[in-house]
């Protein structure tokens, strides 16, 4: 049993467009000490910091917020591209839940702490925006283990209700992807 699948990217005027901007000078990042919202003390300790470009902000019932919320200009152009990557793999999502451009920096040898992205059902979407070393995801059910070597442009989904992780790069390299979250059709 696969857990993870590799979707084709079209690689559409629009995803290139995206991209470019996504690796340029002009794209807001923001800082997060650790990768995660939920995670304990122990995880936030010896997790890695983020510097992420929220374009749709998770539902957080934690903090009253059981809804997304957009929150850059890049949303428009950003469904664009997914609408476009799902389209050309057959693939019908009801609804996007989280829309996030994240980029994490090589460092000493270390994963995430395991987790999953949303605490309801859903399937998890990562683009590989830049090309990098190391970097992998890692997918798990149970003692089940899936690990994933990511390549520029690349694109993977996986059950939102499996965890996952992802190891750092080589030092002073950049892991820039972007991840979705959405509610895939029933019948697939």
């Amino acid at each position: 049993m696969e857990l993870i699948s590799v979707l084709d990217n079209p690689l559409t005027e629009e995803y290139l467009s995206l991209k470019q901007y996504a690796l340029g000078k002009e794209i807001s990042w923001f800082y997060h000490e650790t990768t995660g919202s939920v995670f304990t003390q122990e995880e936030k300790e010896r997790d890695i910091p983020l510097w992420g470009h929220h374009v749709m902000v998770r539902p957080n019932r934690l903090v009253d917020r059981p809804y997304t919320t957009i929150t850059s200009n890049l949303f428009e152009s950003a469904y664009k591209v997914i609408s476009q990557i799902l389209s050309s793999n057959d693939i019908e999502a009801h609804v996007i839940y989280r829309l996030n451009i994240n980029m994490t920096c090589g460092g000493d040898n270390k994963t995430t702490p395991w987790h999953k992205d949303l605490e309801f059902p859903h399937t998890n979407m990562i683009v590989y925006l830049n090309k990098f070393s190391d970097g992998w995801t890692y997918v798990r059910d149970g003692d089940v283990e899936e690990k994933h070597t990511p390549k520029e442009d690349g694109i993977i989904i996986f059950d939102g209700e499996l965890e996952h992780c992802h190891a750092v790069t080589k030092l002073h390299e950049r892991r820039i992807v972007m991840v979705v979250n959405y509610l895939r059709n029933n019948k697939e």
